[in-house]
This record gives structure tokens, C-alpha cells and sequence, in this order.
């Protein structure tokens, strides 16, 4: 689970993303904050959405059995694959 929050500075717009544990708290330990980051940061995205920055690397975790936790029904392609998926979609 992840929890918005958005800061504006005089550069730019971002939205982070952090990890947050079942009651909604952001997340300090593992499995929660799956990754370790430093205040649960799990991503960061300007307000275009051209940058992004994502924990874990998506590259690193495009299988399902690569991820720290997963449904036992989930198959073999893990959610970050979509993202390269929707890439390929938009360049095609």
C-alpha cells in the first residue's frame, strides 16, 4: 500500500509515494517498507508525470517471484511489467 502527498516548490510540482502499513501509517520495517528507504519513500513523480522514481527498480522486479510477497493465485509476470508493457503500448 502506498499513501500520496504532494509538495510544490518554486521549480516544480512532485507526488511521493510512501509505503504504509495495514492501519495506514507509513511504514518504518520490513515487510511494510519492503525496500528499507529512508522515511518509507516509495516513489516520487513531477506533476506531468515525465519523471518518475520508484522503489523497488521495476527492472529489478518484473517477475512475480522476484517481489517480497505476492498472492499465492498471482501468476508469473509481476505488476511492475505493466509498466513497461504500457511503454511499449504508447511507442507502438
Amino acid at each position: 500500500l502506498s499513501r500520496p502527498l504532494k509538495i510544490e516548490s518554486e521549480f516544480a510540482d512532485y507526488d511521493f509515494q510512501f509505503d504504509v502499513d495495514n492501519r495506514g501509517n507509513v511504514a518504518e520495517r520490513y515487510p511494510a517498507n519492503p525496500n528499507g528507504a529512508t522515511d518509507a519513500i516509495a516513489g516520487v513523480c513531477n506533476e506531468d508525470g515525465r519523471v518518475t522514481i520508484l522503489m523497488p527498480h521495476p527492472e529489478r522486479v518484473f517477475r512475480a517471484c522476484q517481489n517480497s510477497w505476492r498472492p499465492d493465485n498471482h501468476g508469473e509476470d509481476a505488476p511492475a511489467l505493466r509498466l513497461f508493457r504500457n511503454a511499449r503500448a504508447w511507442f507502438d
